[in-house]
């Protein structure tokens, strides 16, 4: 056997057996911790007092003034737009102001045609129209129980009044009655620079008219027994009315 042979072999096995002995272990790095961060405190955020709006006042409708019994119409010019609901009247008429009262107001000259103003139903029957009255020149006609049959009309001048009935709608009205209204003289007429009162009846065959107070003329007739209620100028007038009133009584 050759021994060199023997020798070299054991001497690589040796250094085999070193080299395993001496071998290092795989390195493995260790990971690197993943911090955590740490979880935050809830932020408190405080819940809103409900804001409580105040409840507000309830606004007042004033209850109108109820009209004494038997009153079928009343205006006295202060509610613009309950007088444009209750009459049918041309451009001629305008509330105004006429020493201190709010009245209705009609400016006609002679050369205009005369303009009617009216209100009320054709179902009125025995009734009194009562107001107060300014008349500057000229006069007027307030035209009652009026209907496609006819009408009474008390035609009302500085100086007289007449009693006028007509028959239909387009024939004339014929004069009946006139009166010197008691004011025949100068000194007795009809004051243009002061109100006066008047009060125009009719009841059942019974026509009457008083100014002032004053009985002007008092009529018996059937013709008319229903109708609505009107006021017309006459030969170009200043006319102004107020507190109108129309009742049973």
């Amino acid at each position: 056997m050759n021994f060199k042979f023997i020798a070299l072999a054991l001497v690589l096995g040796c250094l085999l057996l070193a080299g395993c002995a001496e071998k290092k272990p795989l390195y493995v790095p260790t990971p690197t911790p993943t911090v955590v961060l740490a979880t935050p405190e809830p932020t408190l955020v405080p819940t809103p007092e409900p804001t409580i709006a105040p409840t507000a006042e309830p606004t007042a409708v004033p209850t109108p003034t109820p009209l004494p019994f038997g009153t079928l119409f009343f205006d006295d010019f202060e509610d613009r737009n309950a007088t444009a609901g209750k009459w049918v009247f041309d451009s001629k008429w305008k509330m105004g102001e006429k020493s201190n009262r709010t009245a209705l107001i009609a400016v006609v000259s002679l050369s205009e045609a005369n303009s009617v103003a009216s209100f009320g139903s054709g179902n009125w029957t025995d009734y009194v129209v009562r107001f107060k009255f300014w008349l500057g020149g000229g006069g007027f006609r307030l035209i009652a129980r009026n209907s496609s049959a006819g009408a009474y009309i008390a035609e009302i001048m500085p100086n007289t009044a007449n009693l006028r009935i007509q028959h239909g709608s387009s024939s004339n009205a014929n004069v009946v009655l006139t009166s010197a209204l008691g004011r025949g003289q100068d000194q007795h007429r009809l004051n243009e620079s002061s109100w006066h009162d008047l009060e125009f009846s009719l009841k059942r065959n019974n026509v009457k008219l008083n100014i002032d107070g004053i009985p002007v003329f008092d009529y018996s007739d059937n013709s008319f027994s229903s109708g609505s209620v009107a006021l017309m100028t006459v030969d170009g007038v200043f006319l102004a009315v107020d507190d109108v009133n129309v009742s049973t009584s």
